[in-house]
């Protein structure tokens, strides 16, 4: 009797495409950071309002298609968690030791790493809720969590001070860093989990209501080839971004 062949699962190129283009993005404001901050010593430029928003719009993006994407890689979401919180660790020590100016402590690599694994033992209850329920719940928790860490929850002008005895070193990662706390990218557990599984529930809603999916395995050329290799491609553009930087800067001069 003939076995049936294995059936290999289509790889959805579009939302590879996006992470690629959203990997491009980043790519540029790591440079421009680089070159402004770093080199320029231009201290205020993360805070101009365009700035802030473009850097808003890459990291949630990220987070949102890392969400939207666990579906298809539950097979091995415990070595890719792993694999992704060891990555942001190798970051965490190489500023430590090389750009203590610059240090990454729970980085979006960390926190990627991390609502990975939690969305292991969570997924079968998160799968007993209605996609529309979650989608509502999870982007209203996302916007009512989203300044915890500076010291308040709330939408809008409506805001609660949250307790400061919540906000020690045991708890930093959860979304409540202890006072002194530093980091140049810091993405806690709240509000960005909320996102993350914002992300997920949009991939419910695209796996039960979508019936024709041909539109979604389009190929965005270079964009999905780079979305593809984005956790390389994220490790190694940090260190070739200020090379450029200090080079141009230098050269500008």
């Amino acid at each position: 009797m003939l076995q049936n062949p294995t059936v290999v699962k289509p790889r959805y190129a579009l939302f590879d495409g996006l992470r690629g283009a959203t990997m491009l993005s980043m790519v540029l404001y790591h440079f421009s950071y680089d070159l402004f901050v770093i080199a320029k010593n231009h201290s205020q430029w993360p805070t101009l309002p365009a700035v802030h928003l473009w850097q808003q719009s890459i990291c949630c993006t990220f987070i949102l298609l890392a969400g939207f994407c666990w579906h298809w890689g539950r097979a091995r979401s415990l070595r890719r968690g792993l694999l992704v919180n060891a990555c942001g660790l190798l970051i965490t020590l190489i500023t430590w030791l090389f750009m203590p100016g610059q240090l990454v402590v729970f980085g979006v690599l960390n926190f990627i790493g991390c609502a990975i694994l939690l969305t292991i033992p969570m997924h079968r209850l998160l799968d007993k809720i209605p996609c529309g329920a979650g989608i509502a719940v999870t982007a209203l928790l996302f916007c009512f969590t989203k300044t915890i860490q500076w010291g308040s929850v709330g939408l809008f002008s409506w805001q609660i001070k949250v307790p400061g005895q919540l906000y020690t070193p045991l708890l930093t990662i959860f979304g409540f860093p202890a006072p002194g706390f530093w980091s140049s990218d810091f993405f806690p557990m709240m509000p960005w989990i909320f996102l993350f599984w914002l992300g997920y529930f949009l991939s419910c809603a695209f796996r039960k209501y979508t019936g024709r999916r041909e539109w979604a395995m389009v190929r965005l050329p270079g964009f999905s080839k780079l979305g593809h290799w984005s956790l390389p491609v994220y490790m190694l553009h940090q260190p070739l971004c200020f090379a450029a930087a200090m080079a141009l800067a230098e050269f500008l001069r």
